[in-house]
């Protein structure tokens, strides 16, 4: 009896061992673009929260003339400023959504970084689950998604952050003519 126990946890120790190996490359080579990606993520959400913070600072300065300097303006020219300030909200408004898109990705991906830490554990202690190739895959999947992903923020940062800057320097080249 003492035999076949001893027996047993030696070929389930031989398994998890040559189940451990059998994943190596496929996790190790994971767990670098998770990194590459994690890091791109990261920095992401870095750019567009100093992008919220100077779209603030337009923002605070994009004021309506007083009613008096608006009357020398004319109706046309009040209505050109209130247009570059509908203009600005909606582009940095675009901004704001997509801040608030990507750290709700991340909260995501924490949780999938949990899993990514969870293969690395296993793979060190030579010890992995059933469900290895499974978590493998929805790694790979999640990572390719990631990508697909930054892709579209980036261009969508891009394209309202250019809007918003042109409708703020649009008002801003207004606010001389109410001095005058």
């Amino acid at each position: 009896m003492r035999n076949s126990l001893f027996f047993l946890l030696a070929v389930g120790l031989f398994m998890a061992c040559n189940s451990a190996s059998k994943y190596a490359e496929s996790i190790t080579s994971l767990s670098t673009d998770w990194k590459a990606a994690t890091d791109k993520v990261t920095a992401f959400m870095s750019q567009v929260s100093e992008e919220n913070k100077s779209l603030s600072q337009m923002a605070q300065a994009m004021v309506m003339p007083a009613k008096e300097d608006a009357m020398k303006m004319g109706e046309e020219g009040v209505a050109n400023m209130q247009q570059a300030i509908n203009d600005f909200q909606a582009n940095s408004g675009a901004v704001s959504a997509l801040s608030q898109e990507v750290a709700a990705y991340a909260g995501d991906w924490q949780g999938l970084s949990a899993k990514m830490e969870g293969l690395l554990s296993g793979l060190e202690a030579k010890s992995l689950g059933d469900d290895t190739e499974a978590t493998i895959n929805e790694l790979k999947e999640a990572l390719a998604g990631a990508e697909a992903k930054m892709g579209g923020w980036e261009q969508a940062l891009s394209t309202a952050k250019t809007a918003a800057e042109a409708a703020y320097k649009q008002f801003m080249s207004m606010v001389p003519a109410q001095e005058g």
